[in-house]
This record gives C-alpha cells, structure tokens and sequence, in this order.
C-alpha cells in the first residue's frame, strides 16, 4: 500500500494532538477552495473565448455545483480523506494553467508530485505556455524538478536525516507489486486485482510495462492534441487518475466538474449517455459488490472487480472519445470549405 511522506504525517500529527476539533472544518474549507478555484478558472476559460458576462457567470456558477454538489466529493470531505488535498492541488495548478502562469505552476507540480509521483505527467501541459520554445518548457521542468527536490530535502530533514522513507512512499507507488510491499489492498483500480491473479515471476515485467506506459503515454498526446491546451489538460488529468496504482473515487470528481468547459466539442461526442450512464451504475454498485463479497460472503472478489473494471473502461472511452472529438472538430475546421452536411467519415479510432 502507499505511505505517506514525513511532512504530511508531522502535519496530521500536529492536526489531531492540537486541533482536533477542527478536522472537519478544514477539510470542508479546502473542498470548497477547490470548487471556487475550479469556478474561477472556468469564468477565465469563458472570458478568453468572448462569451458574454451572463454565460462566463453561469459556467462559474456549474463548475462549482458540479464539484461541491458531488456526493462522492461530499462523502469524501465527510471521512476525511486526504484527495480533498489532491483535488485542491488540482484546482491550483489549473487555475494558474489557465491564467497563463507558468513558472508557480510548475513549481506547485513538482511540489505535488513530491507526495505523490504520478502527478508530474502533469507538466507536458505546460508546452502550450512555452510559446514553441524547448528551452522555456525544459526551464518549466527545471523548476518542477527543483521545487520536486526542495520538498525531498524537507521530507529527509524531518525524517531525522534519514532516507528510508523513499521506499514506502515512492517505491510503493512505482512497483506497487514488487516483494516487499506485496500488501495489494483492494481498490477502484486497475491493478489491484491483475496483480493478485498473475505468477510471480511474471511481476516485474508487467510492473515495468505498466509504470512504462503511464509515462510514455504524454508524449503521443501532446503530439497530437497541439490546439487546445484545456482538452489536454483533461486528458492528462483524466489519465493520472485512471493509471494510478491506489486511486479513489474522489480522484476525477474534479475532472467531471470542468467537462462543461468542452462545449465546443459537445455535438461531437459519440458515447455521453452510455459513458455517463457506465460510471453512474458501477459506482452505485461497487457497495453493494463489496457488501456481498466481504459483509455476507454471498459473493467473490469478482463480483466487486467486475464494477471497478468497467468503470475504469468507462474512463478510458471517454479517454478515447476525447481524442475522436478533437479530431474530428479539427477536420471540420480544416476542411469546412470541401465538407457537406451528407459527407460521410469513417475514423478507426475503436
């Protein structure tokens, strides 16, 4: 299982000696940070695009109801749970995407991923603030990987000058299957269940494979989608929620809520219903799964893996889609002159 890094466990320490009452509080506090950035990175989104001072307040006022209306957010805030702190991390580092800063973009980036790697993909978005320079991105990435480092040295001066946090918190996340953290617990991922069910000797291999692949996967997309810096942002976003090793539920609440920011691509989205309708239906059922595989014992670990596996293909159609729509608009933009309402397209996306 993933470990948390020595800033974050002094921090909680200090929260439950000194300040317990007030757990609560904070965390509804920084959820609802997290809405009214996320709020106000759409109205900016809106502003850019000339819409009118009624509609950018209508977008502001859906992305916030989107997100803080979320019953998993709600729930999520209730027990707790520590990606309150990760969505508000996310809500930062888009609102400074979008309002074109940079550099403390890529300095909260890097800051972030100190926590928590998976992250860092995070920086590919800031090619589109580089204006085509390779020496202003790789600056960008300088910046995260020194605020990365800042963070790293925090963590080992209040470990006592001691490393051996690296393993569990890193590590663990990295080769979340290796030997010595073997300890798979059960989550909506991917993972979890693949690599309780395949032989041993086959682990490194698809442990590598797979953190491969999560890495790998920016470079294609930033390749292809160079137009729109907010679908790629979504992408990217949408991408480290579905490939990470330990996620919850609450990880894309964020992602669901700025959706509405990709309007211009609405009539081209082939599969709303069926995605939405997926996602809607797993996650009512991944309760009632569990109940019956851990409560009653009516049921097995496949029936709480089937609801977490579509799921997940559910995200990664709408992955997919993301990647047809944009396509496809850019056809419409190119070719608008030679296309007729009756002209027929084939895409072998699927």
């Amino acid at each position: 299982m993933h470990f948390l890094p020595p800033l974050t466990l002094h921090v909680f320490r200090f929260l439950l000696k000194s300040l317990p009452t007030l757990l609560l509080p904070i965390w509804i506090l920084f959820d609802v940070s997290t809405a009214y950035m996320a709020s106000q990175a759409a109205q900016f989104v809106w502003k850019s695009m000339k819409k009118s001072d009624e509609e950018t307040k209508n977008i502001g006022k859906l992305v916030f109801n989107i997100y803080a209306f979320n019953p998993i957010t709600i729930v999520s805030t209730g027990i707790l749970s520590l990606t309150v702190f990760q969505n508000f991390c996310f809500a930062a580092i888009f609102l400074l995407f979008v309002t074109d800063r940079p550099s403390i973009c890529a300095i909260l980036i890097g800051s972030w991923s100190s926590f928590t790697i998976y992250p860092f993909t995070l920086i590919f978005c800031l090619v589109f603030r580089s204006n085509g320079s390779k020496l202003k991105f790789l600056s960008f990435v300088t910046l995260g990987l020194i605020s990365w480092a800042a963070f790293f040295g925090l963590n080992f001066l209040l470990n006592g000058g001691n490393s051996n946090f690296v393993e569990p918190v890193y590590l663990s996340i990295l080769f979340f299957c290796s030997l010595k953290f073997s300890s798979i617990q059960p989550n909506v991922g991917i993972y979890w269940y693949f690599f309780v069910q395949i032989f041993e000797h086959f682990r490194s291999f698809y442990t590598n494979s797979f953190v491969i692949l999560y890495f790998f996967m920016p470079f294609p997309i930033t390749c292809m989608i160079r137009k729109d810096p907010i679908l790629h942002f979504t992408i990217i976003g949408l991408l480290a929620s579905i490939f990470f090793p330990y996620p919850t539920l609450n990880q894309v609440s964020l992602i669901f809520a700025i959706l509405p920011l990709l309007e211009v691509y609405r009539k081209h989205f082939r599969y709303t219903i069926l995605i939405a309708g997926t996602i809607v239906t797993t996650i009512m059922l991944m309760p009632i799964m569990w109940h019956m595989w851990m409560v009653s014992s009516s049921g097995n670990a496949n029936f709480f893996f089937g609801a977490t596996i579509v799921y997940n293909v559910a995200l990664i159609n709408l992955v997919m889609d993301m990647i047809f729509v944009y396509s496809r608009r850019q056809i419409d933009l190119e070719y608008s002159d030679t296309l007729k309402k009756d002209t027929k397209m084939d895409f072998a996306f699927y």
